[in-house]
């Protein structure tokens, strides 16, 4: 019986940090909205500029490369990104924030540190650690 009540208690816990994860995976800002994933590819490419390489994006995510592929192709077609041939290399793209792309960023930027200490919070709290 003991056991069933520690499962139970751990499958509650469980469910409430799926909501708090999939809920903490929007940004919304007055400008649109974005995955923490489409912000921190903004990020990455505002900060590495021609240097930013999409496999190595992937391989930092655990995700595959076809997958960031879409996210960029969908936020070429959104307007936050331009897409250029990398000189000679026709496979090689770079990548560079657009007004539009700016713009988003930096309005979501203000929300992400409010909504990553408030999620810590919510965390900690289902698991009942004191952060106080």
């Amino acid at each position: 019986m003991d056991k069933e009540l520690n499962i139970q208690k751990l499958m509650e816990q469980h469910v409430m940090l799926s909501k708090i994860i999939r809920e903490s995976n929007k940004i919304t800002t007055d400008q649109g909205n974005l995955t923490v994933v489409q912000f921190y590819l903004l990020s990455k490419i505002k900060s590495q500029g021609a240097g930013f390489e999409a496999i190595e994006f992937a391989k930092k995510l655990g995700q595959n490369q076809s997958s960031i592929s879409a996210t960029i192709s969908r936020m070429v077609g959104r307007g936050y990104l331009n897409s250029v041939f990398k000189n000679s290399d026709r496979r090689k793209h770079e990548f560079k924030l657009t007004d539009r792309g700016h713009n988003i960023y930096e309005a979501a930027l203000k929300h992400v540190n409010s909504q990553m200490m408030k999620e810590h919070h919510l965390i900690s709290e289902q698991l009942g650690i004191n952060v106080d």
